[in-house]
């Protein structure tokens, strides 16, 4: 139901908050990306790091990620404090850029892991660091144009 309407509780909300129906529904991070830092992007790019099995790419994509979620987070505080509805909306577009790498980075984990993996192995291996890379790129490029920053 939209929020414009009625919230969970049954209380009816002003038209004048119809803003908050772009806002994407929010992901609800998982335990281990709770820990150890109060940052879920810098805890997920620590669990991709601290595999000793990761490659360059991922790991220079990786940093680049986090220092994107990093300028996006000093911009929303700096340059648009009066503007609740753009920090609140690109806020949620971040934390969802959060969840497509963290899906990226799940299949390559447990191949990873001594348990993972199977008899075609090296190929699954590069297939998905391939696909954690790509979503990578795609996300530090979304996270990029959210400050209205191009290439």
């Amino acid at each position: 139901m939209s929020i414009t309407g009625k919230d969970r509780s049954g209380v009816s909300l002003p038209p004048s908050w119809g803003w908050l129906d772009g806002i994407p529904d929010e992901w609800e991070p998982p335990e281990e990306l709770l820990t150890p830092s109060s940052s879920i992007e810098n805890n997920l790019a620590i669990k991709i790091l601290s595999s000793e099995l990761v490659g360059a790419k991922i790991s220079e994509w990786t940093g680049r990620f986090v220092v994107e979620q990093s300028l996006l987070s000093a911009w929303l505080h700096q340059a648009k404090q009066g503007d609740a509805e753009m920090a609140m909306r690109l806020s949620g577009e971040a934390l969802q850029q959060t969840r497509l790498v963290f899906e990226a980075w799940k299949p390559l984990e447990m191949l990873l892991s001594p348990h993972g993996g199977s008899s075609e192995g090296r190929n699954e291996v590069r297939q998905q660091a391939a696909r954690l890379v790509d979503t990578l790129q795609q996300s530090v490029d979304a996270l990029r144009a959210m400050r209205g920053v191009t290439s």
